[in-house]
């Protein structure tokens, strides 16, 4: 026989893959080659019964005698970068199919969902010339397949009608969007300017029918709390006898040939109006208990019967709730208060507030740009529990030190009685530049430092010294306050006797080494000056003599630094 053309066999490959997939597909579908091969083998259109329904999607087809399977339970396949770049600039779903001849069988995969979730993590695979499909061998090519592909095809078709039509939509004073979640489309609107919804005001014609049910005269509560208070509220579809819409919402017009709602959703809504309001609790004399001079109410929410305004945009740990009632025109307000995140200054002035509130007698909201009472009550007895005086005393004493030092101090979630201690302290000290250190003290000397004092040394003598300090500070709840440069006096002071022992056998010591010094002080004990605070007669008298009014000149150490006074976490930087 004369040598005739030969048929290769990736064409009939080709051939057997395309009737594979036809064999699958239901037979009303339309599953049309595509004749110009650019990584597209088929398009294919769903057809529900006899209705075509205009939704597509595309098919990429790989046949081969010998599939390369991997040891952890996939089909691998090379594809061309270029190829799968495309795959992922079409908006239509591709299925990316791999023919396994020998088996006569399909394995299937969302490519775009594995370029973008897969492979991406190679960031580098765009710029390959080759990259690799993995499909688990689990997903073979079925008439489930079908299903689940037509399930999801459809599904985003219907989404993408909806964008479209959104976008088609022309109106000068609504804005559309559509917001998806997961099998859920949310269309909202907005308006395109402020006042857009009294220049073209949307009216929706709904009735209902509530049954004596539970759940019937909940749902109807919820409705009238809805329209007369503003408040959120959700009804049940099968309440909702009819619904009409306006002609900018039609269901109709988005898609919809029948439309019932499944729920009903009402939010709050405000119309964003705010004033500014002073606050006032006097006690049963009129004397004043506390005073907030701001707060800025804003619009919660408002219904027929009464609005709600809230001051929860301003950053205060007092939250107020203002509710007006509009038919019978009285007013009521409530408030909570927290003490997450707050510096001392607020936690101080919120523990006032409660104490105020808890032992006062009367309150006035007072409307500061018109000067109009808003509401002006008795306040009635036992309404809240008043703060503990320890408590409202320390938050004072910490604000205090925030106040003066610049530092902003966090209020702690407890506070011991040792902290309790130390802030009193830190008080006195900034009130008067004094503290007074007890009657023992020890620091480390370098050993050239003492040879002087060592020689002239004496068990039965006292001696007078003065320390200063470049920088003292505590440690406050982790928090590190700095009190400033100081001076130590020390007057009538001895080393004790481990001292002694050491100061004796200052030679046995190299040069350089660290001599631990402690020193036992006569009464009224240790004293610590801290300039900054000191008033200016005492400062002045540090630079000449004692403070006890003594010339003879005192000695002058340099530790490096000073330890601690007992009893307290206290740092001091020479």
């Amino acid at each position: 026989m004369a040598k005739l053309p030969q048929k290769p066999r990736q064409h009939v490959l080709e051939t057997e893959s395309r009737n594979f997939v036809r064999g699958i597909f239901p037979s009303e579908w339309n599953v049309a080659d595509v004749p110009t091969d650019y990584g597209i083998d088929l398009d294919i259109e769903i057809v529900e019964k006899t209705n075509v329904t205009g939704v597509h999607f595309s098919m990429q087809l790989k046949s081969t005698d010998e599939v390369k399977a991997t040891k952890d339970g996939f089909i691998s396949y090379s594809c061309k970068t270029s190829t799968l770049r495309y795959f992922l600039e079409k908006i239509e779903h591709v299925v990316f199919l791999v023919y396994d001849a020998k088996k006569k069988t399909g394995y299937w995969i969302w490519v775009k969902d594995y370029l973008v979730n897969d492979l991406s993590k190679n960031k580098k695979w765009k710029k390959q010339t080759t990259a690799t499909i993995k499909i688990p061998k689990s997903n073979l090519f079925t008439s489930k397949s079908v299903e689940q592909i037509k399930t999801r095809v459809m599904h985003t078709h219907r989404q993408a009608k909806l964008l479209n039509t959104i976008q088609l939509r022309e109106n000068p004073y609504i804005r559309y969007a559509l917001q998806v979640d997961g099998n859920k489309e949310v269309i909202t609107m907005s308006s395109k300017y402020p006042g857009a919804e009294r220049d073209y005001p949307l009216t929706f014609d709904f009735k209902f029918n509530f049954d004596k049910s539970p759940d019937a005269q909940l749902s109807h509560r919820s409705l009238q709390d809805a329209m007369k208070k503003g408040l959120p509220a959700v009804i049940d579809g099968k309440f909702i006898e009819s619904a009409k819409f306006p002609d900018l919402l039609d269901p109709e017009t988005l898609g919809y040939d029948e439309f019932k709602p499944d729920k009903m959703f009402i939010v709050p809504i405000s119309q964003n109006r705010k004033f500014s309001a002073a606050i006032t609790i006097l006690d049963r004399n009129d004397n004043v208990l506390f005073h907030m001079p701001f707060v800025e109410f804003r619009e919660k929410r408002y219904g027929t019967d009464e609005i709600v305004f809230t001051n929860d945009a301003q950053q205060l740990s007092i939250r107020f709730s203002l509710t007006l009632n509009l038919v019978d025109h009285s007013a009521n307000i409530s408030f909570r208060t927290h003490f997450m995140s707050l510096n001392v200054f607020q936690a101080s002035e919120t523990l006032k507030f409660q104490n105020a509130f808890a032992t006062g007698s009367w309150f006035y909201l007072v409307n500061t740009s018109t000067n109009t009472p808003l509401i002006k009550t008795k306040i009635p007895e036992n309404v809240i529990s008043q703060p503990p005086s320890i408590l409202i005393d320390v938050a004072s004493n910490l604000a205090h030190i925030q106040e003066k030092t610049g530092q902003i101090i966090l209020w702690p979630d407890q506070i011991s009685y040792e902290e309790k201690d130390l802030i009193d302290e830190i008080v006195a000290i900034i009130d008067t530049g004094v503290a007074n250190a007890g009657n023992q003290i020890g620091f480390s000397l370098e050993k050239n430092s003492v040879q002087n004092f060592a020689t002239s040394f004496s068990k039965e003598s006292r001696y007078n010294f003065r320390i200063e300090a470049n920088e003292r500070y505590v440690n406050l709840f982790g928090q590190k306050i700095v009190l400033g440069s100081a001076s130590i006096m020390l007057l009538g002071a001895r080393p004790n006797d481990e001292t002694a022992t050491r100061l004796t056998n200052l030679s046995n010591l190299p040069d350089g080494a660290l001599v631990q010094i402690e020193l036992e002080v006569d009464d009224p004990g240790i004293k610590i000056y801290h300039h900054k605070w000191l008033p200016s007669h005492v400062k002045d008298s540090l630079n000449l003599k004692f403070a006890d009014g003594r010339q003879d000149s005192p000695s002058t150490l340099s530790p490096s630094p000073p330890p601690p006074p007992p009893n307290h976490t206290d740092g001091t930087a020479a």
